[in-house]
C-alpha cells in the first residue's frame, strides 16, 4: 500500500471514528444519567458513569410486644413506612437504590417490605405523600397514608414468619449504622417508632439501576391517577397512539401517493401531468407553521380536534416528496409491460396493483422508512390538536411529563431512553432490508 493511500485510510478510519462518537456518546451519557440520581446530574466534578446504588436494610424487633394482632401489623406498618421514607428522603444525594425493612419477634422475621427509591419518588412526589415537605410522624401517619403507602408498596406479615431473611452476619457492620438510627429517632423533626431498632445491613446491588426503567414506563399512570386508561396502561398507552398513527399513515400515504403517482405518470396527458407536479412542488415549499393555524381551525370546524379524528384525518393528505418519489419510479417502468397487459385487456387498475405496485417494493419501503420516522418524531401538531393526555403520541407525552417534573433530570433522561430504544431497536432489526431497499430504488443517501 502506498504512503498516500495508507495515510487517506488513517485519515478516514479517524474521522469515522470521530463520527461515531459524536454520535453515540450523547445517548451513552443520557443513558447514564438516567440512573443517577436527580441531584448527582450536575455534580461538580461531573461523573460519567453512575455510582452502583446501595441497598439499605433496617431492622425492627418487636419482641415483648403486648399489642393484639391487629395493633401490632398497624404499628410495625407505621415503623416500616417510616424508615422507608425518612431514609429516603435524607438519603436522597447519596446514591440509595432501595431500602428494605425487616420485623422480627422472637426470634423470628415476621415482617417485610421492600421499596425501591423510585418507587418512592412517586409515591411522594405525585400520590399519597404529594407536596409533603416534612417526613414526620404527623405527614406519614395523617389519615392513614402509611396504609395507603404500605398497600401501593406491598408488604408481608405473618406472625408465624414470613419467608424473607437477611444476612445476621452484615447486621450493624456498616459506617451507616449509627446515621440512619438517628435519622428514625430524632424526637427533634418529630420522628421515632415502636419498636426496636437492632441495627441495618448495608450493601450495593448495580441491577438496581436498571430497576429505575421500570418506574419510568410506569411515571404516566402515578401522574394521571384519574384516567382510567393511563393508570391502567402507563406508558403503553401512547405508545398505542404511536403506532396508531403510524400504521395509518403507512396505509394513507402509501396509498394515495402511488394512486396520485400513477395518475400522473399514466392516465393524464403530459401538460396536465407537468402542472400537477408544478402545484405538488409548490405544496412542499411551503412552511408546515404557515399552514398549522389555519388547518386547525378547519379541524376545529369539523369538530376534529382532541379526538382521534385530529390525529388521524392530516394523513389523508398526500406528501408531494412521495408523490416525487412514486412518479419518478412509474416513469423509469418499461412501457412493453404495459403494451402487454394492454393486449391482454388489462385495465389500468391491474396494471396498478399488478404491474406498478409489485415492481415499486424498493419505493415502498423507502417511503415506508420516512413515514414511520416522520410520524414517530411528530410533535408540533399533536401539541395543537391533541390536548387529552389518553391521545397524547410519546414525544407530546414525554414533553408534557417532562415539563412537570422542575427538577427531576433522570427522570426526563429516563424516559427519553425509552422513547429511543424502540426506533433503535427497529432500525437494528431491519438495517440490512433499509441497506438493500436504498439500494434498489436507486436512491443515495
Amino acid at each position: 500500500m502506498r504512503k498516500e493511500e495508507r495515510g487517506l485510510k488513517i485519515t478516514a478510519y479517524v474521522l469515522t471514528s470521530l463520527a461515531i462518537l459524536i454520535i453515540v456518546f450523547p445517548f451513552l451519557l443520557m443513558f447514564s444519567y438516567s440512573m443517577m440520581d436527580s441531584s448527582a446530574v450536575y455534580r461538580l466534578p461531573p461523573r460519567i458513569l453512575p455510582e452502583i446504588p446501595k441497598s439499605v436494610g433496617i431492622v425492627i424487633d418487636y419482641t415483648g410486644s403486648r399489642a393484639g394482632e391487629e395493633e401490632l401489623k398497624n404499628e410495625i406498618l407505621e415503623d416500616s413506612i417510616a424508615s422507608l421514607f425518612v431514609t429516603y428522603f435524607e438519603t436522597q444525594k447519596d446514591s440509595v437504590g432501595e431500602v428494605k425493612v425487616y420485623g422480627t419477634m422472637d426470634g423470628k422475621t415476621i415482617f417485610y417490605q421492600r421499596a425501591h427509591t423510585m418507587e418512592m419518588k412517586m409515591i411522594s412526589k405525585y400520590t399519597t405523600y404529594q407536596n409533603v415537605a416534612a417526613m414526620n410522624r404527623q405527614t406519614l401517619f395523617y389519615n392513614d397514608r402509611h396504609k395507603k403507602a404500605a398497600d401501593a408498596i406491598g408488604y408481608q406479615f405473618d406472625l408465624s414468619g414470613v419467608s424473607e431473611a437477611y444476612a445476621v452476619d452484615k447486621l450493624g457492620k456498616n459506617e451507616w449504622n449509627d446515621t440512619v438510627i438517628s435519622y428514625l429517632t430524632d424526637e427533634s423533626k418529630n420522628r421515632g417508632i415502636h419498636g426496636s431498632i437492632q441495627s441495618t445491613i448495608l450493601g450495593g446491588n448495580a441491577f438496581l439501576m436498571l430497576e429505575n426503567f421500570m418506574y419510568y414506563i410506569k411515571v404516566p399512570s402515578y401522574m394521571f391517577p384519574d384516567d382510567p386508561l393511563i393508570e391502567k396502561l402507563s406508558f403503553f398507552a401512547f405508545l398505542f397512539n404511536t403506532l396508531l398513527v403510524i400504521l395509518w399513515a403507512l396505509i394513507t400515504q402509501i396509498g394515495l401517493c402511488s394512486l396520485t403517482a400513477f395518475g400522473i405518470s399514466r392516465l393524464v396527458g403530459r401538460k396536465t401531468g407537468k402542472i400537477l407536479m408544478f402545484y405538488f412542488l409548490f405544496t412542499l415549499m411551503i412552511p408546515f407553521m404557515c399552514i398549522i393555524m389555519p388547518q386547525l381551525i378547519m379541524m376545529q370546524g369539523i369538530h376534529a380536534v382532541d379526538n382521534y379524528a385530529a390525529m388521524l384525518l392530516p394523513y389523508l393528505y398526500p406528501a408531494a416528496f412521495y408523490i416525487f418519489l412514486f412518479k419518478g419510479f412509474f416513469d423509469r417502468l418499461p412501457q412493453s409491460l404495459f403494451d402487454a397487459a394492454n393486449i391482454d385487456g388489462a385495465s389500468q387498475w391491474y396494471a396498478f396493483t399488478r404491474i406498478c405496485m409489485p415492481l415499486s417494493k424498493p419505493i415502498i419501503s423507502v417511503i415506508a422508512i420516512n413515514v414511520i420516522v416522520a410520524a414517530w418524531g411528530d410533535f408540533t401538531w399533536y401539541l395543537m390538536a391533541a390536548n387529552k393526555p389518553e391521545l397524547w403520541t410519546i414525544n407530546l407525552a414525554l414533553y408534557s411529563i417532562s415539563t412537570g417534573m422542575n427538577s427531576e433530570h433522570n427522570l426526563m433522561f429516563g424516559l427519553s431512553v425509552v422513547t429511543i430504544v424502540p426506533v433503535m431497536a427497529v432500525t437494528l432489526i431491519f438495517s440490512k432490508q433499509i441497506k438493500e431497499s436504498i439500494a434498489n430504488a436507486g436512491i443515495k443517501g
